[in-house]
């Protein structure tokens, strides 16, 4: 328990089981994260924690690292990366929290579910993206 100091770049987890706060008390997640294999797994124990920052996900011999949101809720990260790519901005959790996320997708925001990066009924909602978007301009 207690607060860690000293993090400055990033927070890696690679190839172990990581808990981060509890249902009551939450922490408070800001740096960017990183999650190594598929036996990597971060479960979030309480909404709000993430405070915006990036999250990368890269998968190691067809095997994706886990990500637990906080049960039944959802967790804002600014940018989702899955091998190096950045996602569309949108939801995402697993199967579990498929109803819940599709409830809450728009146009700008979809939702996608995914069961190999994703466990239980939380889901993050992507805020941003590196992908281009058309626009139109008219000139006179």
């Amino acid at each position: 328990g207690g607060d860690q100091t000293g993090i400055d770049e990033e927070l890696a987890i690679n190839g172990c089981d990581v808990t981060l706060g509890s249902e009551t008390t939450g922490c408070t997640i800001d740096v960017p994260v990183r999650l190594e294999s598929g036996a990597a797994k971060l479960r979030i124990g309480k909404a709000g924690s993430f405070c915006r920052q990036d999250l990368y996900l890269n998968d190691h011999a067809g095997s994706g690292p886990k990500f637990v949101p906080a049960a039944g809720t959802e967790e804002s990260v600014h940018k989702l990366f899955v091998d190096g790519k950045s996602m569309p901005r949108g939801y995402y959790g697993s199967s579990e929290a498929a109803d819940a996320m599709s409830a809450l997708a728009t146009r700008n925001h979809p939702a996608f579910v995914d069961d190999n990066h994703f466990v239980g009924t939380g889901w993050i909602k992507v805020l941003a993206d590196d992908l281009l978007r058309p626009s139109l301009m008219i000139l006179r």
